[in-house]
């Protein structure tokens, strides 16, 4: 993820397409609609794609479940898009 500038992304070969989603924001894990606070223990760091990806399901997992499937995906590794998987490899 990058916060200020993708700059440090693009400079180990990813492209700027591709760098945009991996922007860090703040995921409320209980959103804020749902009465979320924004304080330490419910706002953990994610890049905008998952973020998005996460609150546009019609029903959004929880944080618990949420932790699962992240795990799960990076144990088989499949989390990361190709371009960001190749750059883990550097």
């Amino acid at each position: 993820m990058w916060n200020t500038s993708p700059d440090e992304l693009l400079r180990l070969g990813l492209r700027s397409r591709s760098a945009f989603p991996l922007r860090c924001t703040a995921e409320h894990l209980i959103a804020q609609q749902e009465g979320g606070k924004d304080v330490k223990g419910n706002i953990a760091a994610a890049c905008w794609l998952c973020n998005q990806r996460r609150h546009q399901r019609k029903s959004p997992p929880s944080p618990e479940k949420y932790r699962a499937f992240v795990q799960n995906r990076l144990a088989k590794g499949k989390w990361h898009p190709p371009d960001v998987a190749r750059l883990r490899t550097l």
